[in-house]
Formats: structure tokens, sequence, C-alpha cells
């Protein structure tokens, strides 16, 4: 009798590490034949809060279900990490303290928290972003957080404004803000045009075509023609992208 428990046990144990391997390898590795698994089941295993974690999915948009609903964190807490190279303005602060033009709701509020980052490069690289992406925040409670990165240039791509940096967090390049432009005023929209843009990414939204929306890609490099309209607001395809993306 014992042996048979045993031997039960044991292929229990056996299957459950075959399902976990199945899954990871789908969900990180994503070989060719295993795509669909990718495609169609991320995002139903990416809202359950321990399955994620387990599983390791931490791409943006990942963690939309924390940050888009209330049902399991109630509250939210940003912390917005300042470098050398600047701090967010007071516009931008507000926006997203008041639940980033509507699309974030908690009963419980949003807090911002303001923290310092150490020794930061200049230019910023790939690896660099990497780093910011694997340290994932410790949740505490019914307190969802999002991290915001104030850093100076991406060397890969210097007119870029933002980027997302894994599920929990993203950057804003500052001196490539500044260097856009001469007039303050048009700082502070693309830095709100940022800030909407790579929220929109940790929501879950993909890039659009629609002209003049939040996520349309030109929107990521600001190296353009300011006479044209600079959104600091979301567009109804943006609110929708982002409705059906947490679905």
């Amino acid at each position: 009798m014992i042996r048979n428990l045993q031997v039960i046990t044991l292929l229990i144990i056996i299957l459950l590490v075959f399902v976990y391997g199945f899954f990871y390898i789908s969900f990180n590795h994503t070989p060719s034949y295993l795509k669909w698994v990718n495609e169609d089941l991320r995002s139903y295993f990416a809202k359950n809060f321990f399955l994620r974690r387990t599983l390791r999915l931490y791409q943006p948009g990942d963690a939309r279900s924390d940050y888009f609903l209330a049902k399991q964190f109630t509250k939210l807490k940003v912390e917005v990490y300042e470098s050398s190279y600047g701090a967010l303005y007071p516009a931008s602060l507000e926006l997203v303290k008041n639940g980033v033009d509507g699309v974030i709701k908690k009963p419980g509020g949003i807090k911002i928290e303001k923290k310092k980052i150490e020794q930061v490069p200049e230019n910023v690289g790939d690896k660099f972003i990497d780093k910011l992406a694997d340290n994932f925040p410790k949740y505490s409670g019914n307190t969802a957080i999002l991290r915001i990165y104030i850093l100076s240039v991406y060397e890969t791509h210097p007119t870029l404004i933002g980027i997302t940096a894994g599920a929990y967090s993203f950057v804003v390049f500052k001196s490539s803000i500044e260097d856009s432009s001469e007039i303050l005023a048009i700082w502070e929209d693309l830095e709100q045009e940022a800030i909407l843009h790579e929220i929109g990414h940790l929501l879950g939204a993909r890039h659009s075509n629609y002209e003049n929306c939040i996520m349309n890609k030109i929107v990521d490099v600001p190296n353009r023609s300011f006479s044209s309209f600079i959104p600091t607001k979301y567009c109804f395809y943006d609110k929708e992208a982002i409705r059906l993306a947490n679905i």
C-alpha cells in the first residue's frame, strides 16, 4: 500500500514538472511549434497573480490586471525613481496620481513615492533596461506597485522618449525629451505623452495606426514637426484597445 502511494506521488510530481516545463518553455522561450500556446493562453495565465509569478510572465502587459482592475489590488503605489538627469514635471505627477486619464481606477487611491536611482549611465543600453525589468516589485496586501525610472538617453534609439521595462515598470528618457525642442511646454506635453504611451503598453495595448492617438507608434520618437498635435489624452481607440486587452 505504502509502495503504491509512493509510486502515485512520484508520478504526480513528474506530471507537475512536465506541465510546468511545458508552459514555462511555451511562454518564455516560445519555439515555433508552441507559439499557439503563448498566443492563446498567455493572457489567461497572466491574470492569475500566483501563476504569473510562478511561470515568470514578465513581459509588458502581463501585469495589466493588477493596474486596470481593482478586484485583487484596490490601491496603487507608483514609485518614481529620479536620477541626476531629472524628475517628472508636476503636471506629469498629477496625471499619474489622477489615474492616467481615467484608465486606472483604484478605490483605495493612487500614492506616489519618490525614490532615487544612482550610478545611471548617460547612454542607457538594453542590458541596463533588462536589469530594471528583472527587479520586479514585491507586492504587499492590497497594493499593486508600478515603477517609473527617469533616465537620460536610450543608446539604441537616442530619439526614443520612453520604453517599457518588463511588466511592472517603464522609463522616461528626460534628455531625449529636452533635446527635441527648446520650448518647456513641449517638454511637458512630450513627457505626459510618453507616460500615457508606456502605461498603455503595461495595460496591454499595442501600437496602433490611428493618427493623433497616444498608442500610435510615432509617439515613441518625437523627432518630428511640432506643428502637429502632441496628444496628452487617450483617444477613443486607445481606451478601447486597453479595455479589450483586459476583458
